[in-house]
């Protein structure tokens, strides 16, 4: 059985995602990619020179972790060495999105080196906060792959529906020191310690300073 039959429902998520990257020009022309690693040697990866919303199930390539293509006829992505570098300096993650929206990168060529630093909308100052960058490496190359080394991290993991508002202050820091042991620590310590949501009326005053405490603690 071909890889495209195995996976034949992951493939059909995989283009409905680049279809609705497309749809709403968070991608133009060939830009952007996403990857998925379906199995620990097996991942699903973008074509080259495609447009997102033209990818079809028979443009997808399947490549395993060296990078050599394992099923498809045409040429992966040219950012390959990219999502390689993220899967192997993070086991963890699975599926990795690259966006090209016409807005961002218009800031980022600005002339003031620190302007995507500064959110200058309240929704992003408060949902995502400053966009970090990474030392510039020329496209399609391994030293930009290694550019993200150290700079990828989890963000969250604190719950908001049952352990900020009815758990204990202990219950909270023990939860965010595990999370820390787990999370952060084997990845050199990368990881934004924050509830996974807004933060609602009813959590305890007391949770909250739980919640603060383990963060300076940890």
């Amino acid at each position: 059985m071909s890889y495209r039959e195995k996976y034949r429902t992951e493939v059909g998520l995989f283009l409905k995602v680049l279809h609705r990257l497309a749809s709403n020009n968070y991608v133009t022309a060939f830009g952007g990619n996403a990857a998925w690693k379906l199995e620990a040697d097996v991942i699903l990866i973008t074509p080259t020179q495609m447009n997102k919303g033209d990818v079809t199930a028979d443009d997808v390539v399947f490549i395993n972790r060296a990078g050599k293509t394992l099923e498809g006829t045409r040429r992966p992505t040219g950012e390959k060495p990219m999502y390689l570098k993220f899967f192997e300096d993070r086991p963890d993650i699975v599926s990795v999105v690259h966006c090209h929206p016409p807005c961002v990168c218009a800031a980022a060529i600005m002339a003031d080196p620190g302007f995507l630093m500064r959110p200058f909308y309240p929704e992003t100052t408060t949902e995502v906060g400053p966009v970090p960058v990474v030392p510039y490496g020329q496209p399609l190359t391994q030293k930009l792959a290694d550019n993200f080394g150290g700079r990828i991290a989890f963000c969250g993991s604190i719950d908001v529906q049952q352990l900020l508002p009815y758990g204990k202050p202990q219950d909270i820091k023990d939860t965010i020191k595990r999370n820390m042991d787990v999370l952060a620590r084997p990845f050199g310590n990368s990881m934004i310690i924050a509830p996974t949501n807004v933060i609602t009326p009813d959590v305890p005053l007391e949770n909250l300073r739980a919640m603060f405490e383990a963060c300076h603690e940890s």
